[in-house]
């Protein structure tokens, strides 16, 4: 396990000038922040988001921050959820860059808190639950992923990366957040399996797990749940995922856990069973 100081975390930064970066959720919260922070660097950006407004705003900052450095963007809407929109943006990447070096797996959405919580007792069946939350965070993914791996394996090695962006309600579940943690806990096993197959193609691969941020995508309940629990710094994330982003050979295939506010840790694959003693010290830290 590494301790990764901000300063670490953009080692990687020059690997990433003139790469084509794919984002997914890059119109708010980590997915702006992350798209700004990798056209700084040189990166050329794809930037997909339901949010037409949101990403285009995200472009043109992309676009203001990258003149120095060569960086630049490109949005166009996608819904994660649908094959056919995920389809037409890997289409428009590679028509305005002619090929993908990393795509970061990042659209998320959030399920509603107490989704198992009645409000009052019901003499007829509940009605059917919506869980659209799951074509998003885990179908979408593994849509992202299957793509991603298509158009990276058109690359001379190395061949690129993809970089899943996770939850500590992996490895720390609370209550009332039960199908958003399902999602998550179902990308880590997807990240866990596919590590194999990439790691073969000469695709590198990690999985980011943050713990709860202020992005806009908790509605203010679910932020009431974790009131007087430390919040994860967005750009710290940012900066994680840049930074597995940049990671040209080794660490394949691990985690990055942030699970307060303080660094980030790398945790390879053969160390993941120690995030659950990093979650056990960090409560018993705030109980104190």
């Amino acid at each position: 396990m590494t301790t990764l100081t901000d300063e670490d975390l953009l080692s990687t930064a020059r690997n990433l000038k003139g790469r084509v970066v794919f984002i997914t959720g890059g119109g708010n919260g980590v997915g702006r922040v992350l798209s700004i922070l990798f056209a700084k660097y040189g990166a050329r950006v794809v930037i997909g988001d339901v949010d037409v407004k949101g990403g285009d705003w995200t472009r043109r900052e992309c676009e203001k921050v990258g003149r120095l450095s060569g960086g630049s963007a490109i949005f166009k809407r996608c819904d994660v959820s649908s094959w056919e929109e995920q389809v037409e943006l890997f289409t428009a990447a590679m028509e305005a860059y002619g090929r993908i070096d990393c795509a970061v797996i990042n659209a998320g959405k959030d399920t509603p808190y107490g989704f198992f919580t009645p409000m009052y007792r019901y003499t007829s069946p509940p009605a059917k639950p919506k869980l659209g939350i799951l074509d998003v965070n885990l179908v979408g993914a593994i849509y992202t992923a299957r793509l991603a791996q298509h158009y990276l394996l058109q690359n001379y090695e190395p061949r690129g990366s993809i970089i899943f962006v996770g939850s500590m309600s992996i490895f720390n579940p609370v209550g009332k957040v039960e199908v958003y943690t399902a999602s998550k806990h179902g990308l880590l096993a997807f990240h866990n399996s596919l590590h194999h197959v990439l790691a073969e193609q000469g695709i590198h691969s990690a999985i980011i797990c943050p713990h709860v941020m202020n992005t806009g995508v908790l509605d203010v309940s679910s932020l009431l749940g974790v009131a007087g629990v430390p919040l994860t710094p967005v750009p710290r994330v940012a900066k994680t995922i840049l930074h597995a982003a940049g990671e040209r050979r080794g660490n394949s295939g691990a985690a990055y856990v942030l699970p307060d506010a303080g660094p980030a840790l790398r945790v390879a694959r053969g160390e993941m069973q120690d995030i659950y003693e990093i979650v056990k010290e960090r409560v018993e830290r705030m109980i104190v």
